[in-house]
């Protein structure tokens, strides 16, 4: 079970399905209706925050903002407009106190907004305050905070541990100040500088940490992008995809510069030979127009798949916040994968790649394993 399900009602599985999936897609915009006696929704929108950064990441070009909170006003602007919303934002959020005096038309817009909205819902806290959490459930959504943010080793003391709301403020400091330890861990000697994000370039230096910790420095390489690959061989949409598989299986030589791009597609971003192959991805830029992000990244892993078909294992490095909030289609890339390795290695003399699954864990500035599972 994963945080948003465990601490709010959405009305059943089926409902908290469809708002995972909205949350990955470019067209929906998402209203929220929560009724809460204390502000629950603030804990819920720093939760959901990363993943609403991140799905404007996969449309760049999209000013839309993360999202909003609407109170009692936004609601009797709303009751007197046209039908629009005062601002629109990917998630707008819309708290209300049961039995309150404004619980009526708060109620009556949620029935509004589902006749003019494809993606409204509705949740209730499973907890009228945090301090009447039972202790082990506190301890349960503390560890699934952790994972989120890439703080799986935090230790907390009994005070912050007292009510979910004294955790979460606590991991977020200790969250902060790690990060930033970690984008300013020294990288080897040899290393050139690239132009990657900070949370690619960091994910690798900690990768490179967990690897040299396994095995002699000299046989960990790593491979420096300075300009990313094109756009043909790194499957940002269904037609890349197809000239990248096309390009693979006819061997037909390609010009020098789709060459290039190609040799650069074909290189993990870390290995140690027939041994390890490490690809660190943060699915920013997996799709492009309406494309699903998770099917365009087990797209792109089936095209490269040929390539680390001599090596023991495969570690895929992925953002914590997708992670902990997408369980079940991490679960399906390791499904697939498994059973697509164990059939190609059938006839041939060697065993099937094993995938492995981490987070960078900003604490202890090493990987950390996670097992894919379903919400």
């Amino acid at each position: 079970m994963d945080l948003l399900t465990r601490l709010f009602d959405f009305g059943g599985d089926r409902q908290v399905e469809l708002f995972k999936a909205a949350c990955s897609q470019r067209d929906p915009i998402l209203y929220l209706f929560v009724e809460e006696a204390e502000s629950w929704h603030l804990l819920l929108v720093k939760y959901l925050l990363p993943i609403m950064e991140w799905r404007l990441s996969l449309f760049p070009e999209d000013p839309t903002p993360a999202f909003e909170i609407h109170g009692e006003q936004s609601i009797m602007v709303e009751r007197e407009s046209s039908g629009k919303l005062p601002e629109v934002a990917l998630l707008n959020v819309f708290p209300m106190v049961p039995d309150s005096r404004d619980f009526e038309p708060f109620m009556r817009q949620y029935e509004k907004f589902q006749n003019l909205y494809p993606y409204v819902f509705r949740c209730r806290p499973r907890y009228a305050s945090t301090v009447k959490m039972p202790t082990e459930e506190v301890e349960g959504c503390v560890e699934l905070l952790k994972l989120s943010l890439g703080m799986p080793s935090a230790r907390l003391d009994g005070f912050a541990l007292d009510t979910l709301r004294y955790a979460s403020k606590e991991l977020e400091r200790q969250a902060t100040l790690a990060q930033i330890a970690a984008a300013r861990i020294w990288p080897p000697a040899e290393w050139r500088a690239g132009h990657e994000p900070q949370a690619i370039l960091t994910a690798r230096l900690i990768a490179w940490r967990t690897l040299v910790a396994r095995y002699p420095e000299g046989q960990v390489t790593c491979f420096r992008k300075l300009m990313p690959p094109q756009a043909d061989f790194i499957g940002q949409t269904a037609h890349d995809n197809f000239l990248l598989d096309t390009a693979i299986e006819s061997g037909v030589e390609q010009d020098p510069e789709r060459a290039m791009a190609f040799q650069e597609f074909r290189y993990p971003d870390l290995w140690v030979a027939n041994k390890v192959w490490v690809e660190i991805e943060t699915l920013v830029g997996a799709a492009a127009g309406d494309q699903d992000p998770f099917a365009a990244f087990r797209r792109k892993l089936r095209a490269k798949s040929a390539f680390w078909a001599g090596f023991e294992e495969l570690w895929l490095v992925l953002p914590p916040s997708l992670v902990a909030f997408f369980p079940e289609a991490f679960e399906a890339v390791h499904r697939e994968f498994s059973d697509r390795g164990a059939s190609e290695a059938s006839g041939h003399d060697h065993p099937p790649v094993r995938m492995r699954f981490f987070i960078p864990d900003y604490g202890t500035q090493m990987l950390h394993e996670v097992t894919p599972y379903a919400a």
